[in-house]
């Protein structure tokens, strides 16, 4: 090659290091945008992160052209005998290419320094060496080598966001679904009173939507969650086990895999399932992705740093730090949950949407600050995240409806537990006591008519009989998938019997703070009061309400009617003692410190 060409070829070669560079960096931006980082930098720890991603992409270049270089024992400049145009399209093209499978690498395998990411890195410099030490050089056209190029670069931007993209577990389900069957939407609002929905008495305004869902559903005055705190509760939503049954009973600890969840059964049946959730606490690393063809919790900054890798560089220098995001807003959940709803197949769905908005810290957008009159500025502001919650479940409805898929669907709304605002000096919190402001949560069921176990046409009449019954949240994934089972119905009807939602009485407990707190909520004799005792399983004391005539929970019972509260306490007793007892493991460091970020331990 004479000295004009070896120039031009190294010019290329230059240029295509720095035209990869460039894309690279725009490329880590962008993904930074899309997997809703959030990064804590000053101006000049921006511009260091840039340079990085820049950096990067040019060694990327260069380190492509030098393992390609070896391979055919010739000066990185020859790549593209020809022309420095030529150095662009081949530079360029096979560093992109070396960073796709790099960065593919990051998303599916773990950490960099683990030996199965460092294999499959020889992996993928073994398979170019050998690509390039024994194919016969390219004999392309020019030309065509633009277009080439072009595909190589879309291709590996494909390869990108396909990594970049939340988890998916694809696949085809295990069964044809049912004809007709129905639709199943759950949407889990965490940390809800159920006294802030107007159906349950709450203040006039705040959740017109859910007031308006509860118009036609059956509304379960009387139900409880078995522990409240939003991991356990999910679990035992999602499995049909107590949290002793099924391990989880703290936070963070993760859903072991021998209870079929919800979305697996479905799944098996056919159904194309999906789920987007608003908190790290019930994230795919926890288990609750079992089941899902697609899982939504990409909102963790530590997700995004540990796939970029210029970004990973440059916040190990300490030029750009990341604050963990570990929530989103409902507007995000709602977005996300309407775009998978919109790309519907002919398959039914079971759809999981996951509000976290009236979890502390509550900060509503600026909008809903002051819709509440109460006095405590801190109950206005939980009241606002609730009605902002509120407004984007109507959106995600609105959705169903204009799809035409509402008629069709069993919709359920409900929360996984509720949230003291000063009740027996417990403030902006849950967790730490079993009362009713923490227990008990509103349930909404709304079903096609004929839905096996819910007279949904003579809704009146079931209202007036859900005020009187008592609902846990383990009873109700049972009930759905007899429910969705056996609809619609055959001719003649099923000989099955749908076991029944409502019953008599709750159990629950709390393990926070150190402390060991039970309940049982029932009614005395079948249709007497409804009663509720309150055990410290440490001290042994107890405290009994009436909750028909005392629903605050101020006046305790105990000493006035002894033999109630002995016979309840003995009943309570009985009850743990059949359960599993508490099972021994507890969340990593990792996860302990996402905790604490949200407000928990």
């Amino acid at each position: 090659m004479n000295s004009g060409n070896k120039k031009s070829s190294v010019i290329g070669f230059a240029a295509g290091a720095s035209l990869t560079g460039g894309l690279i960096g725009a490329w880590e931006a962008a993904a930074l945008v899309v997997l809703d980082a959030e990064l804590t930098t000053s101006r000049p720890g921006a511009a260091a992160l840039g340079l990085a991603a820049f950096a990067f992409g040019a060694a990327a270049a260069f380190a492509a052209a030098l393992v390609f270089a070896v391979a055919r024992r010739t000066p990185p400049g020859r790549f593209a005998v020809g022309g420095r145009t030529d150095g662009v399209t081949s530079t360029a093209a096979l560093a992109l290419l070396f960073y796709a499978g790099y960065y593919l690498n990051a998303g599916i395998l773990p950490a960099k320094s683990h030996p199965a990411s460092l294999a499959a890195d020889a992996a993928l410099l073994a398979l170019g060496w050998i690509l390039i030490r024994f194919a016969p050089p390219p004999k392309i056209r020019r030309r065509w080598r633009a277009a080439a190029f072009g595909v190589l670069v879309a291709g590996a931007f494909v390869v990108g966001t396909a990594a970049a993209g939340p988890p998916r577990r694809l696949g085809p389900p295990e069964a044809a679904a049912k004809k007709n069957a129905a639709n199943f939407l759950l949407i889990t609002m965490d940390t809800t009173r159920a006294d802030r929905l107007g159906a349950y008495g709450g203040p006039g305004g705040l959740t017109p939507n859910l007031d308006k869902l509860a118009a036609s559903a059956v509304v379960f005055k009387r139900a409880y969650c078995l522990m409240p705190l939003t991991g356990p509760s999910h679990a035992a939503l999602f499995t049909g086990r107590t949290p002793r049954e099924n391990g989880v009973v703290q936070n963070g600890v993760p859903l072991a895999p021998d209870a079929p969840t919800t979305a697996e059964v479905l799944r098996g049946r056919g159904y194309r399932t999906g789920a987007v959730v608003g908190a790290f606490t019930v994230s795919s690393k926890l288990g609750f992705a079992r089941g899902f063809e697609y899982f939504d919790d990409a909102f963790s900054a530590d997700a995004a740093l540990s796939r970029l890798t210029a970004t990973r560089v440059a916040a190990s220098l300490g030029l750009v730090g990341a604050k963990a995001r570990l929530q989103r807003p409902g507007d995000e959940v709602t977005r996300r949950a309407v775009r998978w709803l919109k790309d519907g197949r002919n398959r039914p769905f079971f759809l999981w949407v996951h509000y976290f908005d009236p979890h502390a810290p509550y900060e509503p957008p600026a909008e809903y600050q002051n819709l509440s009159d109460a006095a405590d500025p801190h109950i206005r502001l939980y009241d606002g995240e609730v009605a902002f919650m509120d407004a984007e479940i109507g959106k995600l409805l609105a959705a169903l409806d204009d799809a035409g898929l509402r008629e069709n669907t069993v919709v359920v709304a409900v929360a996984d537990h509720g949230e003291s605002l000063g009740e027996h000096d417990y403030y902006y919190d849950h967790g730490r006591d079993v009362y009713e402001p923490s227990m008990r949560v509103p349930l909404l069921v709304a079903a096609p008519p004929g839905f096996p176990g819910l007279a949904v046409e003579h809704v009146g009449a079931e209202a007036a009989r859900a005020e009187a019954d008592v609902v846990t949240l383990e009873s109700l994934s049972r009930f759905l998938l007899e429910g969705l089972a056996a609809y619609p119905p055959e001719r003649p009807p099923p000989r099955k019997v749908i076991a029944p939602l409502a019953g008599d009485v709750a159990f629950g407990e709390s393990l926070e703070d150190g402390l060991n707190r039970r309940m049982i909520v029932t009614r005395a004799e079948g249709r007497g009061p409804l009663y509720k005792l309150v055990l410290n399983a440490d001290t042994n004391d107890v405290e009994l309400y009436d909750l028909d005539a005392d629903p605050g929970e101020t006046h305790d019972l105990a000493d006035a009617r002894a033999e109630t509260a002995r016979a309840l306490w003995r009943r309570l007793r009985d009850y743990f003692a059949s359960q599993p007892a508490l099972p021994r493991g507890v969340p990593t460091d990792e996860t302990r410190k996402k905790l604490r970020s949200l407000g928990y331990m």
